[in-house]
């Protein structure tokens, strides 16, 4: 039995990836999803951090902080 096949967008060193990144390309893996693409990384990042923010904002104002 081989090993895992690692992602393109992850063979550089694991020290320089960005751990968003890593859990990003992780779920897409566990999906059987291909991360070839570092742009779907990075929009697929930037959608996570925008909708986390909203999320955040939305909750401020609820609670009235």
């Amino acid at each position: 039995m081989s090993a895992p096949r690692q992602s393109r967008a992850l063979r550089a060193s694991s020290a320089t990836t960005p751990r968003d990144v890593e859990n990003i390309v992780k779920i897409m893996e566990s999906m059987g999803a291909e991360t070839d693409s570092p742009r779907v990384l990075s929009q697929l990042l930037e959608f996570v951090q925008r909708y986390t923010s909203e999320v955040l904002v939305k909750v401020t104002f609820e609670i009235g902080c």
